[in-house]
């Protein structure tokens, strides 16, 4: 249930992101972000 939860909010916060972005390099730095924040969560 955790899982689904924090899927779908990285999801939300992607769609965001990648709206949000000007640049090819704007989009690899969030979703670098992204995927570190998912590994935090992940780990605790």
């Amino acid at each position: 249930m955790v899982k689904r939860i924090i899927l779908g909010l990285a999801l939300f916060i992607l769609v965001f992101s990648l709206a949000s972005c000007q640049t090819v390099q704007g989009i690899g730095h969030d979703i670098t972000w992204m995927g570190q924040a998912g590994s935090d969560v992940l780990e605790q």
